[in-house]
């Protein structure tokens, strides 16, 4: 699947927005595919006494000084699907449904103030043509850990080779 960040506003704020992902097995069945439950958490680390210290076309300037806003693009993966896509402590509304080039995918825009945390949480089913486990494709972060960690049992594939 894929999870892709735009930055909405003239800054910097990218290099503060640490993002987690924690993806656990919760079904697998070779006729259905495999389904797991992710939780995407993205934290701005700049702490707010250090906003107002630092160079506007890194923290941007007035009511948004050190927010990180951010546009996500969930996609599934192909063959797959997305469901129960919630921000935990937001709104219903928070995450639309969409298409882009003929594909299925969700979409969201988050403001993050200094040391504001949100999570994302959702299921995906894999097709059950799915060679490997649950991967997470996503816009690079500026650091060599993806932040990814896989809970849970790893289901069979080699009944689908």
């Amino acid at each position: 699947m894929g999870i892709y960040l735009t930055e909405q506003n003239p800054s910097k704020m990218g290099w503060y927005i640490k993002r987690t992902t924690k993806v656990t097995t919760v079904s697998c069945d070779s006729s259905k595919g495999t389904t797991y439950h992710v939780e995407y958490t993205l934290n701005n680390t700049l702490k707010e006494s250090e906003a107002s210290q630092l160079p506007s076309y890194i923290v941007n300037t007035g009511q948004d000084l050190g927010f990180g806003i951010e546009k996500i693009l969930f996609y599934p993966p192909k063959d797959g699907s997305i469901t129960n896509l919630v921000m935990l402590n937001g709104s219903t509304d928070a995450v639309k449904q969409d298409t882009l080039d003929g594909n299925k995918i969700y979409r969201t825009t988050v403001r993050l103030a200094p040391e504001q945390r949100v999570t994302y949480s959702f299921d995906v089913t894999v097709s059950p043509k799915a060679q490997s486990k649950l991967a997470i494709d996503q816009t690079p972060m500026g650091w060599v850990d993806t932040g990814v960690v896989y809970e849970g049992e790893t289901c069979s594939t080699e009944q689908k080779k």
